[in-house]
């Protein structure tokens, strides 16, 4: 009985997920260029030689997010974070830059974390308005 009621929410969850994503809301996105100035300027604001409180290699896209939505939900609180999906996700010289994105005919910001792909350490948390 309870798995039914776990998959029956499950199903339901993934519905509203997909009729959410089929209304047709473009989200604008800031493109690799951006992310590439982003993480230049976090770089120079950032001592190389500071040490990670964790280690935890971040392989791939899928592993980044993982790590970073806890970070940005306690940060930012989730709602707010999983407005500003999908989110722009790029590898550039072993790091990871995730950015939010918004409705086009939205006003604000979004969230840009920066995290180091060999250890995860955070090197920039930012939130624009």
């Amino acid at each position: 009985m309870l798995l039914r009621s776990t998959l029956y929410y499950t199903l339901i969850l993934l519905v509203l997920s997909f009729s959410s994503c089929a209304q047709g809301k473009k989200h604008s996105r800031l493109g690799l260029e951006v992310a590439k100035e982003e993480l230049q300027e976090a770089l120079k604001r950032t001592p190389e030689s500071v040490s990670p409180t964790m280690q935890q290699p971040l392989p791939d896209s899928i592993a980044a997010v993982r790590f970073a939505e806890p970070i940005l939900f306690r940060t930012y609180g989730k709602k707010h974070i999983v407005d500003e999906r999908p989110y722009e996700v790029y590898l550039i010289d072993k790091y990871w830059v995730l950015m939010g994105t918004l409705p086009e005919d939205s006003m604000g910001g979004t969230f840009t974390i920066i995290l180091d792909s060999r250890t995860g350490q955070i090197i920039e948390l930012t939130h624009g308005k």
